[in-house]
């Protein structure tokens, strides 16, 4: 009888979890309507639609709130309007650090799913690097040098708060874009600086944990730098056989078309859960207990799953140059590394919490076994995995730079997926690009 109730018990507060939890449960299907009037351009659709979503919009998923009005407005071009909502979410964040940094007891009794969501360490990256192409995109380039060095300093406050540091500490493509928008200032050593520092980075850390190299542009752009600034040690440190690159005179006078292109979707959480009883086979035929502990631990934890992606590379044509775009930042990777990165700091949470339960359970005398299964029970509906997330990020980045003639030119963009067939084409017509000027162009798809 006792393992029956045990058995209905368990049932009981996996349905109640169920309940508690209907928003983090069910995302994709609570943006699958948002997804799709995205993935039409549909914006201002999507914001209305993001205003219904009351869920979103309590205290516990404000952030989410903000960080999806952020990026819907960036791509309906919005770019001051998001800057609002993103800064909303960087504030609302810093706050929820300072309260855990200093210690509650929900920290510790409650999984982060119960709790306010403070974004992932990499997401909190990204809102700096949307605010930075907003900038970029509003002509404010020395506000968007603001956000990219905020984007490494934020990475190194957090990395220092960890015991175990997360694999992912510094930013390689915030550096590259640094860089880029020094260069468009006509800050030339400064741009070296961070070309060189974003090098050695996908060199250093890229590479190993992420699997994307440095892309060539980005060598082409460090050695054109150092050559021009006479670090003739520089050049010959990076440069090989094949490298090449366009003299500083002809890139100053020529018009520069950098080109980002957002691809895809980032991965999904869900939860893996583990479960093991000990004690609960030790109940004899008069109802006895023996001295074996009878304790129930679950431990669950979120876990990305990739979405498919329909497109898988691209290239840029405009005044007869044509360049590859070419990967610069492989999200979906930067977010599955630096989740399992926080796993490891949450085990002891979660073990700590199943211990107190199991030391709650044996304080309790065995004539009050209800109480006890109840407690067990909780267990069941208290651990639960956080699989909250930013929906509407891209899966990867890619980007291209261009030097051209000054003139007005149309631009064309052509996208291929895995097997190598083009599948879909975009163009700009008329696109006006003045010497000694750099012109940032930003393409999203799914």
């Amino acid at each position: 009888m006792k393992h029956s109730l045990i058995s209905i018990l368990l049932s009981f507060c996996c349905a109640v979890s169920g309940l508690t939890g209907c928003y983090s449960q069910s995302q994709l299907i609570v943006m699958n309507d948002v997804q799709t009037a995205v993935q039409k351009d549909a914006y201002e659709q999507a914001e209305a639609l993001m205003e219904n979503k009351k869920e979103l919009q309590s205290e516990k998923n404000q952030v989410l709130y903000f960080l999806e009005m952020g990026v819907i407005t960036h791509l309906g071009a919005k770019y001051a309007e998001s800057n609002s909502w993103f800064e909303q979410a960087a504030q609302r964040m810093e706050e929820l650090d300072v309260i855990s940094i200093s210690g509650t007891a929900a920290d510790w009794v409650l999984t982060e799913r119960f709790q306010p969501y403070r974004g992932e360490d990499f997401e909190r990256v990204l809102v700096h690097y949307y605010m930075a192409l907003n900038y970029v995109m509003l002509g404010q380039l020395q506000e968007a040098l603001v956000e990219c060095r905020r984007v490494n300093t934020l990475l190194q406050e957090l990395n220092q708060r960890y015991e175990k540091k997360n694999t992912y500490k510094t930013d390689a493509f915030a550096l590259y874009l640094s860089g880029l928008i020094y260069d468009a200032m006509g800050e030339l050593n400064d741009a070296r600086v961070d070309y060189q520092n974003a090098y050695e980075t996908y060199r250093d850390d890229y590479k190993d944990f992420y699997g994307t190299l440095a892309p060539e542009e980005l060598r082409e752009n460090l050695l054109r730098a150092a050559s021009a600034l006479g670090f003739s040690d520089i050049v010959e440190q990076y440069r090989d056989s094949a490298a090449q690159w366009t003299d500083q005179a002809t890139y100053r006078q020529s018009a520069r078309l950098v080109v980002i292109w957002e691809n895809g979707l980032t991965p999904y959480k869900v939860a893996k859960n583990f479960r093991w009883y000990t004690g609960l086979d030790d109940w004899d035929d008069d109802d006895h207990h023996d001295d074996d502990t009878e304790c129930y631990f679950k431990f669950s934890f979120a876990e990305f799953v990739p979405r498919t992606n329909l497109l898988a590379s691209a290239n840029v044509t405009a005044g007869g140059v044509t360049r590859s775009l070419e990967l610069a930042e492989d999200v979906s990777r930067i977010a599955q590394k630096n989740l399992n990165d926080r796993r490891i700091r949450t085990i002891a949470q979660a073990a700590s919490r199943n211990l107190l339960k199991c030391v709650a359970q044996e304080s309790i005398s065995d004539d009050h076994w209800f109480w006890k299964w109840l407690l067990l029970g909780s267990t069941e509906v208290l651990e639960q995995a956080d699989v909250r997330h930013w929906f509407l990020l891209p899966a990867d980045i890619h980007i291209a730079q261009l030097v051209l003639p000054p003139g007005t030119t149309n631009i064309e963009l052509n996208y291929f997926d895995a097997a190598g067939k083009q599948v879909k084409q975009s163009r700009l017509e008329q696109v006006n690009l003045q010497a000694g000027q750099t012109k940032f162009i930003i393409q999203r798809t799914f």
